[in-house]
């Protein structure tokens, strides 16, 4: 037996990767939109929660909470606080009511909310500030109307 025929062999599988990163750039549209499929939302955190778990949390964060309303940014103002305007009132607050949220600590400067934007707010310990804002399509909004129509 010569060596030829296992040389081209063993070149043969080493070709292959050589010429694989070519390739790449070709499929790299497929897989940004595989991952945009796959990316962050709201809705999608929590399916895998059964209705039960969703309600029982829903009761536990409105147990735990001292303030829980859903509502929209008024104005925002010069030193990063903004003002909260009540439009659906859960716990702590009245409906209609006007709340000042503080611009809170550092690590929750991704969420300090916009002019316009409307969110769910909770306060836990302490006055409402940004680390206590969650964007409107929040499961625990679904499941606040629910508890309060009933």
């Amino acid at each position: 037996m010569t060596l030829v025929p296992v040389a081209r062999r063993a070149w043969a599988l080493l070709r292959v990767p050589l010429y694989l990163p070519l390739f790449l750039p070709l499929f790299l549209p497929a897989w940004l939109g595989f991952a945009a499929m796959l990316g962050p939302s709201g809705a999608w955190a929590c399916d895998c929660f059964s209705s039960e778990m969703r309600l029982k949390t829903a009761k536990d964060t409105l147990a735990l909470a001292h303030l829980a309303a859903f509502g929209q940014i008024a104005t925002l103002n010069a030193d990063g606080s903004a003002v909260f305007s009540v439009l659906e009132a859960y716990k702590g607050t009245e409906k209609g009511g006007a709340i000042v949220v503080a611009a809170g600590p550092d690590r929750c400067a991704e969420r300090r909310p916009k002019s316009g934007q409307q969110l769910l707010l909770l306060a836990f310990d302490g006055p409402p500030d940004a680390c206590g804002v969650y964007p409107a399509d929040n499961f625990l909004v679904k499941e606040f109307r629910a508890l309060s129509t009933r």
